[in-house]
């Protein structure tokens, strides 16, 4: 079959016949005239089916094969198959994705979708939502469907969008547009000559996949940084698997006009991309956790494991006076990490770890962990407990062990920086210490300024994946406002940058950078500072 003969069958509804001949003509022709088109019209086929994955695995391979053209037709039509699939939070984040490609007639269909979709929203979903969405005029339709429910959105800074029409079809007309009819998306666009941006900066983050949460949340950050040059920012989903961010930065390294990479936040991916990057000559500033990535051209952004360990033992063995710990952990790579850095660190400072137990990822209860603790009291005085996990596990774990010890040192690492957790778990995480990169109510200034810089912009506060991403693209953004013009310039003039202040503080170190880091505690079911912005 043809392809207008499959174009034909799409417009006359036959989408069985259209679907075939789009598939035999992509398999059949290397021509990329139509190729672009014949893919999205394949994905129309396939909705118009009821065949939701094959029309997201259509656009998928659109993506993949044109990863420089960012139409507005393919993110409506994601969202429209995420939404069919029941995956409403996934839909509203296409549909802001096909917001900020479109015009102002897109944005009027795509108004619609919004709208529908926002009052199905449960209050878990508008809680993510509010986290995750970043264009002002999108934020506040969530907002309208939302007053009457607890959603923690702050819309004062927020201009309605004065023109929009509601309307209930959803299929996307997208002002008469096909993929490949786009034009103006089909070549880089070189940013605006009143910025002082002179070169664009591409971030690797996981904004699909089990950390998309996380990895939308850093996005949002780097959004904030480039706000007055957002076609200088180049965004790519990893969906935090190795092999897919390692061609990426393949990719990326082969455009010319790409002066540094952002990210990734997985470890794994970070292991994979750091040689790389040495390879290709291309700085990436990695948000990681992770200590030993090394290269010249990888730069760490994120505060370590080593560094929080550091930082929370310090303070509990010179300003408490605690010797003898014992740790809980969880049986995944994070919470063994931990706990192997933990026991090195201990023993440097010249303190005890009298034991280490670890339990399931996915465990409820307990009652083997506080008899683990009976048995090591019997032995000697435990003073503190060390557990690195989830706010919302390691405060389960809390409770059973302040219930055998209720006056016990809980130390914590960043992921305790959770004030809904902390909050809720009340007496039993009393006292606890921990470190984080970033404290959305610190009073260090360059951080308050960030927070409400963020908030004018998103509407809602911060978290550390948003800072962090921050304050990695205004290092970038330093160098580059200092003169550097090529990769090499921009490495040389990281690694050689006084101290920085924004999110958090950044300085040079050991050839590198390094994040200092806020020491919080836990008070009266609030988290405070110990210390702000030291050094690890």
């Amino acid at each position: 079959m043809s392809f207008l003969n499959a174009e034909d069958a799409l417009r006359r509804g036959d989408f069985e016949v259209a679907a075939v001949g789009f598939a035999t003509y992509l398999a059949g022709s290397s021509d990329r005239t139509y190729r672009a088109r014949a893919y999205y019209q394949l994905a129309q086929a396939q909705y118009g089916l009821h065949r939701y994955e094959e029309t997201l695995e259509a656009l998928n391979e659109l993506e993949a094969q044109f990863p420089r053209d960012r139409w507005p037709q393919t993110a409506a039509l994601r969202g429209d198959a995420q939404y069919a699939l029941g995956h409403r939070t996934d839909a509203m984040l296409a549909w802001e994705e096909a917001w900020a490609r479109g015009n102002d007639r897109d944005r009027e269909v795509l108004r619609a979708r919004l709208e529908r979709t926002a009052g199905e929203l449960s209050e878990r979903e508008l809680r993510d939502l509010g986290e995750m969405l970043t264009i002002p005029a999108v934020r506040l339709i969530l907002e309208s469907h939302s007053s009457s429910r607890t959603t923690g959105f702050d819309t004062r800074s927020v201009d309605p969008l004065k023109n929009g029409r509601s309307g209930e079809r959803l299929e996307f007309e997208g002002a008469g547009r096909k993929p490949d009819e786009a034009k103006a998306d089909e070549a880089p666009r070189a940013p605006s000559p009143e910025t002082k941006v002179r070169g664009r900066v591409a971030c690797l983050l996981p904004l699909t996949g089990p950390d998309k949460t996380y990895g939308r949340r850093a996005l949002s950050g780097l959004r904030v940084a480039f706000a007055d040059a957002p076609e200088a920012l180049i965004v790519r989903d990893t969906g935090g698997d190795p092999t897919e961010a390692l061609p990426l930065l393949e990719e990326l390294a082969a455009d010319p006009t790409i002066i540094a990479v952002i990210g990734p936040l997985r470890s794994s991916e970070a292991a994979a991309l750091v040689p790389a990057a040495d390879r290709l000559k291309i700085p990436l500033l990695l948000l990681s956790l992770r200590d030993g990535f090394t290269g010249r051209y990888a730069l760490q952004v994120a505060i370590t494991q080593r560094q929080q360990v550091r930082a929370i033992l310090a303070h509990a063995r010179q300003d408490l006076h605690l010797i003898r710990f014992a740790v809980f952990h969880p049986d995944n790579e994070y919470g063994r990490s931990f706990t192997s850095l933990f026991a090195d660190e201990v023993q440097r400072q010249g303190g005890t770890v009298v034991g280490t137990q670890t339990y399931g990822v996915d465990q409820h209860t307990f009652a083997t962990e506080a008899a683990a603790l009976r048995a090591w009291q019997r032995h000697g005085d435990v003073q503190a407990v060390f557990i690195p996990d989830a706010a919302t596990a390691a405060t389960a774990v809390a409770a059973a062990v302040r219930h055998v010890v209720p006056n016990v040192v809980l130390l914590g690492s960043e992921s305790w920086n959770d004030a809904r957790a902390m909050a809720q778990a009340g007496a039993a995480v009393e006292g606890a210490i921990f470190a984080d990169a970033f404290y959305a109510g610190s009073a260090v200034p360059s951080t308050a300024r960030f927070v409400e810089r963020f908030r004018t912009y998103a509407g809602h506060s911060p978290t550390v994946f948003e800072a962090q991403a921050f304050d990695a693209a205004m290092l970038v953004r330093r160098a580059m406002e200092a003169g550097a013009a090529t990769r090499d310039a921009v490495v040389d003039g990281l690694r050689a940058m006084g101290p920085y202040e924004g999110a958090g503080r950044v300085r040079v170190a050991d050839g590198g950078l390094e994040r200092d880091l806020f020491l919080l505690r836990v008070r009266n079911g609030q988290i405070e500072e110990v210390r702000g912005a030291t050094s690890g």
